[in-house]
């Protein structure tokens, strides 16, 4: 319902088949932001490099991301045939404009994630009112990870307030009755309850990154086992922001420390917001 009241769509490829044999003629040809790069995902990667494209095409990127620092020695040769044919390439990690440069010898510009191209005000217009009465913790869990709900017990014991979870399905993770799950969030939701919590725990970048957009106090959760944290270490370094990060089973921070002023992260926002917008509008008009 989100994407069918706010987002224009192209026709809908069932099968990757049906992308490559579409007769397309598009002025120009897009990578989007997230892992469309990674070369740890279980598919192809050619459709993500534009591969389905007229040959002629102009193809650009904005905020790709390859979800890692190195690309394996196997694939280099690929990745480098690929980024190739761009000619224009914007990445959503700071990491990402070396590794651009060290696979093709071509310049990548460091760019905001599209969710933050639109201001909270503008993501407001498009949220759901998700109704919780007094002040909560929000939790956010892309992966399960038992210190987010710790962190989240430790604000709710000095605090006193609830703690609401967003949940990736309809079944809830626990069922004690401390924590109230949200099993039916859309994206417009998510939105509202994120913009209305006070405070957000998070090990997504995209937790991260709309609880900056909406002024939220938060804390970024980075596990122990991945070495590879570089999509939020980036983000948050954008903003001077990496006191908010937390390593897996650190010591709980002090509450006296939890709120973050947002004047100078508001204007580095706005800046990087205009840099990224021009980054988008001069790659699509280039000639």
């Amino acid at each position: 319902m989100f994407h069918r009241d706010n987002t224009s769509m192209s026709a809908t490829y069932h099968i990757i088949d049906e992308l490559y044999a579409a007769k397309m003629d598009y002025d120009v040809y897009l990578t989007g932001s997230d892992q469309v790069w990674n070369p740890n995902i279980y598919s192809s990667l050619d459709p993500y490099f534009l591969d389905f494209a007229p040959k002629e095409s102009k193809r650009i990127s904005y905020a790709a991301s390859f979800g890692v620092t190195q690309i394996p020695d196997y694939a280099k040769a690929y990745y480098r045939k690929q980024l190739l044919n761009y000619s224009v390439i914007g990445v959503r990690e700071r990491s990402a404009v070396n590794l651009v440069k060290a696979i093709a010898g071509k310049d990548a510009e460091w760019v905001l994630d599209p969710t933050l191209l639109l201001s909270q005000e503008e993501w407001q217009k498009v949220s759901r009112p998700c109704h919780i009465n007094g002040e909560y913790i929000l939790i956010y869990e892309l992966t399960p990870c038992s210190y987010i709900r710790q962190l989240a017990e430790h604000f709710h014991q000095e605090k006193g307030w609830k703690m609401v979870r967003v949940c990736k399905s309809v079944i809830p993770e626990e069922k004690d009755g401390s924590i109230l799950n949200i099993t039916d969030a859309g994206p417009a939701e998510f939105l509202s309850l994120v913009a209305n919590a006070t405070l957000v725990v998070t090990n997504s970048f995209h937790g991260t990154a709309f609880s900056i957009n909406f002024n939220r106090d938060f804390y970024t959760i980075l596990p122990m086992r991945k070495q590879n944290n570089s999509r939020q270490r980036s983000l948050l370094e954008m903003f001077g922001l990496t006191e908010r990060l937390l390593m897996e089973g650190s010591p709980m921070p002090n509450a006296s420390s939890m709120t973050i002023d947002y004047t100078t992260v508001s204007m580095r926002l706005s800046n990087e917001r205009r840099k990224s917008i021009n980054f988008l509008k001069q790659a699509i008009d280039e000639k």
